[in-house]
């Protein structure tokens, strides 16, 4: 009887005789059990993915937003004075002005609490909606709007007719920021700085958004946001979140491009994606004209659909592939030159929408632009571009100052490693953003002129590769400890963590120059 008691222990499992649970294996394993079983949930991802990825956004926030009066309105760098200087001269064509909503008077909203503000903000809103009605059903002015708009020789909104003879920048930004700024009843110069650097700023901080979305979509949830905080770390894009240039908006707009071209190579996606595509090839373009060399990615996005759609489905679906392929293309390519002739009106003669002939001092403007970038002409700002070295000038520069050495070597070889998978794996996931990477890195870096912002659209896609790596190697790590020593572990989380904090203490140091009074001010008053 005593032998079969003592046989019957009804203790829970993993207490001891003295009924206290033991700490190892035994008390942990069904804790981390129930966690994993939680994880594993459908809602738990969304749950802890959102909170993760607002922090990231807040964070870059942070620090875009951080004195963006930094120079005490000095207006000290030339290519944002010039683009100031261009925003405060044109305007929309007299035609237009009905179809522009006024978000705020040049008085404010007047006196009270924040519900007259609203109420006044809605009453806005309602007359706008009339006067648009208005104008366009009663008075007939949206032709004449359009016709005046798209006439490049006397358009108010082309910067050649305001006294700006050398114009080589992309319309769309500009256009857009002078809606807004009428919209605000803004129009002094420094206020119209302190507007283009928040545009500036809102632009990049998209650009982290959609990078998350496509680190997702290439390696994971927790890659995209990875590299969603590389990018919102990323001292460069600080940087250039505090000047008004278009570089951040065609950033944006290349990266979405790129991720819809994702979507095509993938096989995925229907009329609607290559749409959508084309729209924002066009804005991509008229935001910078070089972005047109995008076109032959697009077509390589293609010809892996069409690839992948045979693999699946046999030798018989190719020609039904390529007809497929080749009309999403034909809709993508229609719809990007109809949204470049509207957002770029400068580049043809109009007025009307099918008078696209060249315009001669575009041409000649691009002709000029040429012969600066490649060095054929004498101009003494490119003096400083003698004797860089070809791909290593830039490479040095990405990697020293725009990402920081942590960030900056894993996310170089992080490009290695993509194109080692590419090549030996045939894992076509990175074969669009691998691509571009090189080509525009190829391209930009061997011309005379390899300013670090002409490469600014790399950025997202190495924080992507960057993140990819190190997941990757994190796994390979946690895999093999199954069988052999933690060393392996313990060496890729310290390689994990050294990224993830060199970076941030890189842009936590960099902000600091926008903390304190800029040395050219601060010298100034001293004398």
């Amino acid at each position: 009887m005593q032998e079969q008691l003592q046989g019957n222990d009804s203790r829970p499992a993993g207490l001891s005789e003295t009924g206290k649970r033991p700490i190892g294996k035994v008390a942990l394993s069904p804790l981390f059990a129930r966690l994993r079983e939680a994880l594993a949930r459908p809602w738990m991802p969304v749950l802890l993915t959102v909170p993760a990825l607002l922090g990231i956004l807040l964070l870059g926030a942070a620090f875009r937003f951080t004195n963006l009066e930094w120079d005490e309105r000095l207006a000290l760098h030339p290519d944002e004075r010039f683009l100031t200087f261009v925003e405060t001269s044109i305007s929309f064509p007299e035609p237009c002005r009905p179809f522009i909503p006024v978000l705020r008077g040049p008085g404010g909203w007047g006196e009270g609490d924040s519900f007259a503000h609203l109420r006044a903000f809605f009453e806005g809103a309602g007359a706008y909606i009339r006067g648009v009605f208005t104008a366009t059903f009663q008075e007939g002015k949206l032709g004449a709007c359009l016709q005046e708009y798209l006439d490049s020789a006397t358009s108010s909104l082309n910067p050649r007719n305001r006294g700006h003879g050398l114009w080589v920048y992309g319309s769309l930004p500009i256009t857009f920021l002078r809606a807004l700024l009428e919209s605000l009843s803004i129009s002094d110069f420094f206020e119209v700085t302190r507007a283009g650097r928040v545009f500036s700023a809102v632009a990049d901080l998209l650009t982290v958004l959609l990078t998350f979305f496509l680190g997702k979509r290439l390696y994971g949830t927790r890659a995209g946001l990875l590299a969603a905080l590389f990018l919102a770390l990323s001292a460069f894009n600080i940087q250039n979140s505090h000047f008004f240039t278009v570089d951040t908006t065609t950033s944006l707009l290349t990266l979405l491009a790129l991720y819809l071209t994702v979507v095509v190579a993938e096989g995925r996606g229907k009329w609607g994606t290559f749409a959508l595509l084309g729209i924002s090839f066009g804005a991509a373009v008229a935001s910078k004209v070089n972005v047109a060399f995008f076109a032959p990615i697009i077509a390589l996005a293609g010809a892996v659909r069409v690839w992948r759609r045979v693999r699946e489905e046999g030798e018989g679906s190719f020609w039904p592939a390529v007809r497929n392929v080749a009309l999403g293309l034909l809709l993508a390519a229609l719809l990007s030159l109809i949204v470049f002739r509207l957002a770029q009106p400068d580049a043809f003669t109009g007025p009307g929408f099918f008078d696209v002939r060249p315009e001669a001092r575009y041409l000649s403007n691009l002709g000029t632009v040429r012969e600066l970038v490649s060095g054929e002409m004498d101009y003494y700002p490119g003096h400083q571009w003698t004797n860089r070295a070809p791909l290593l000038f830039p490479w040095q520069n990405m990697v020293l100052w725009g990402m920081g050495l942590p960030l900056g070597l894993v996310a170089w070889a992080g490009v290695v490693w993509a194109g080692w998978k590419l090549v030996r794996k045939r894992d076509l996931r990175p074969i669009v953003p691998l691509a571009w990477t090189l080509f525009l890195f190829v391209y930009q870096g061997v011309q005379f002129v390899k300013t670090m912002r002409y490469f600014l659209p790399l950025y997202p896609l190495l924080c992507i590769f960057a993140a990819g790596l190190l997941l990757s190697l994190w796994e390979k790590a946690r895999n093999r400890e199954l069988t052999g020593p933690r060393w392996r572990t313990v060496l890729a989380g310290a390689l994990f963590g050294l990224v993830v904090l060199g970076t941030f203490l890189w842009a936590w140091g960099f902000i600091q120059i926008y903390r304190r009074p800029v040395t050219r001010a601060v010298a100034s008053r001293w004398i």
